[in-house]
């Protein structure tokens, strides 16, 4: 009978015993997962001085912030791991470095080099309709005889000694495209508006080395995406393609790629779809970029993009094969129903 006794008395214990370390698992478990860090840091130029607004991102965490005007940055709540961190603005050279958050602050800093970039054109108001403006040196310096192509217009015409030109565009969105020998190219995206037209002020750097003839290709290939889109907004509606200038990006002010496709666009762009820059075949995923560096953006319709009917000429050839070079360039996924191509500065 006693050892009955003792023998339910020892294996309630044990019982006891086990369900006490069950409940010891269940408490410790979670703390250890909860075990957090933190990412801090800096962004300065080489002089030491902060760079505030320069954006920094971490890859693995699809996640970007600002810097403050102390050109601080910060991370909070991270799990224990290794992270690719980026920083970068407009004027320098983006940089990048590896970072191991554990249960405490990992600072990271960031010294921006200075980078050899185009001045941002200004673009204004003018009294007539069209597209006109003045082109000089870094200097202020006039500069002639320098290339102006208003991409997906047709039109092609040359500054004159004071630098001046005029191109009689219908209103519309483009992409302006100024060359000369010795300088590096630029391209500005313009809006011109039904009555008044636009006035540019452009200024161009001098040039190390050659331009690379992959731009070219890329901007044949645009010309040809924005004729077809007039021919596509005709038959299927203005929906399928939306064009976006700086002047747009700066009315609509949001600093976020994907946030502002988001906000214009009325179907499904997750973080993961990929951005073709300038044409390619650099290609980047959505939620890295943002709107400060771009002048012209490209949203096109996944399911309606292609085109289907409509003249079978050599030239809609020409727009076809534009439209499958940019297939190609893209990598749609469940989320994607959109090809998006931006065009920096």
């Amino acid at each position: 009978m006693t050892n009955a006794r003792g023998s339910q008395f020892s294996t309630g214990w044990r019982s006891a015993l086990v369900f006490t370390a069950m409940v010891l698992c269940v408490q410790v478990l979670p703390a250890q997962d909860r075990v957090t860090g933190s990412l801090r840091g800096t962004v300065v130029d080489e002089t030491g001085r902060p760079i505030e607004n320069a954006d920094v991102f971490v890859e693995q965490l699809k996640q970007r912030t600002r810097t403050t005007a102390d050109g601080r940055f910060a991370f909070i709540n991270l799990k224990q791991g290794k992270y690719t961190v980026g920083a970068r603005s407009i004027g320098y050279l983006s940089a990048s470095s590896k970072a191991s958050v554990k249960d405490s602050v990992t600072v990271v800093q960031f010294v921006l080099k200075r980078g050899v970039f185009s001045l941002p054109a200004r673009v204004t108001t003018a009294s007539r309709g069209g597209l006109s403006g003045v082109v000089a040196d870094t200097g202020y310096q006039p500069l002639s005889n320098v290339r102006v192509r208003v991409v997906g217009a047709d039109e092609d015409v040359m500054t004159d000694s004071l630098g001046a030109f005029f191109v009689p565009v219908k209103p519309g969105r483009y992409l302006v495209r100024l060359e000369r020998e010795g300088y590096a190219r630029q391209l500005i995206g313009v809006s011109v508006p039904d009555g008044p037209g636009r006035e540019i002020a452009a200024w161009m750097t001098p040039q190390k080395g050659k331009d690379n003839p992959q731009i070219g290709a890329n901007l044949f290939d645009l010309r040809r995406r924005l004729i077809g889109a007039v021919s596509r907004e005709e038959r299927v509606g203005p929906a399928t393609t939306r064009l976006l200038t700086r002047e747009d990006i700066d009315t609509l002010g949001q600093r976020d790629l994907l946030q502002m496709v988001r906000s214009v666009v009325g179907y499904p762009v997750g973080a993961d779809c990929w951005v073709t820059v300038n044409g390619g075949p650099r290609k980047d995923p959505i939620w890295r970029l943002s709107t400060d560096d771009l002048e012209f953006v490209e949203v096109y319709a996944k399911n309606v993009r292609r085109v289907t009917s409509g003249p079978t000429g050599p030239g809609q050839s020409r727009e076809r094969m534009a439209e499958e070079r940019l297939e190609k360039a893209t990598t749609p996924n469940a989320m994607c129903s959109a090809s998006i191509v931006v065009w920096t500065r």
